[in-house]
């Protein structure tokens, strides 16, 4: 999108140049450029081929229309608040997860089946990770395991209440923030499994 944004203000001005109209007068649209108010307009087909074969009327530019951005955030990080409520068996160290609630702030979603179903088996990781998986490490740290996590069977994560909100304001280019959204159940379900 950055890198679009960078691409439609080369289009603009030499959609400017060729028809003769202050490049805050060029609208982009329908695959033309055209000037507002008017019926004067170019295909953006056409301005494309200017930007490549006629780059000297555009000596402020670089030729072409290739463009490449950056974006590197302040920080990305999954904001949620998870609750387990458990019961321990004190003469076999059985844990049963009795209800789990999760509030998940992943911004704007539009399939909340998709959102709570990531959500519900990051939370059924994390519980896995915390009650049945141990990390056995060699003498210079390196895992032994030979097999991948263990996860509980459905009825251990049957008590589960999702639920979304929006309270992030940070300024990013879009206001999607998919990161966070699975893997903030499996950061935050094994802590809060883990201090009962």
């Amino acid at each position: 999108m950055l890198a679009a944004r960078k691409i439609r203000e080369k289009l603009v001005v030499i959609a400017g140049d060729v028809l003769e109209a202050s490049p805050n007068d060029i609208v982009l649209q329908d695959g033309n450029a055209k000037v507002s108010g008017t019926d004067r307009m170019v295909t953006i087909a056409a301005l494309a081929r200017a930007a490549y074969h006629q780059t000297h009327r555009f000596k402020a530019m670089m030729p072409g229309l290739s463009e490449t951005a950056h974006y590197d955030p302040p920080g990305t990080f999954s904001n949620a608040c998870h609750v387990a409520m458990v019961e321990v068996d004190v003469e076999t160290g059985r844990v049963r997860v009795e209800k789990f609630l999760a509030v998940e702030d992943a911004g704007p979603h539009h399939q909340s089946a998709d959102r709570d179903g990531q959500v519900h088996g990051g939370i059924a990781q994390g519980i896995g990770n915390a009650l049945f998986e141990e990390n056995r490490l060699r003498r210079l740290g390196n895992i032994q395991n030979r097999h991948a996590g263990r996860l509980p069977a459905a009825d251990g994560v049957r008590n589960f209440r999702p639920s979304n909100c929006t309270i992030s304001k940070r300024r990013r280019p879009l206001p999607s923030r998919r990161q966070g959204l699975g893997e903030g159940g499996a950061i935050g379900a094994p802590a809060a499994v883990s201090m009962q």
